[in-house]
């Protein structure tokens, strides 16, 4: 069964890659390689677009991860 996350960007990640990002707020809980897979997999996207690892955050950005 695949779960699905929702992380808000905050002022302090304005400009960050979502790839950093997602393994900072997943607390290292899932490592950069498995957050890229899933990026290129169209797993994760942003405010409702598909995007690449290198994607550089604004604040408000709702960023969204299934992870299967």
């Amino acid at each position: 069964m695949s779960e699905s996350r929702i992380y808000i960007a905050e002022e302090a990640d304005e400009g960050k890659r979502l790839d950093v990002f997602l393994s900072e707020v997943t607390e290292d809980e899932l490592s950069r390689s498995h957050i890229k897979r899933l990026i290129d997999e169209g797993n994760v996207s942003v405010s409702a677009s598909r995007v690449k690892a290198s994607f550089k955050l604004k604040c408000g950005d709702e960023v969204t991860i299934i992870v299967p």
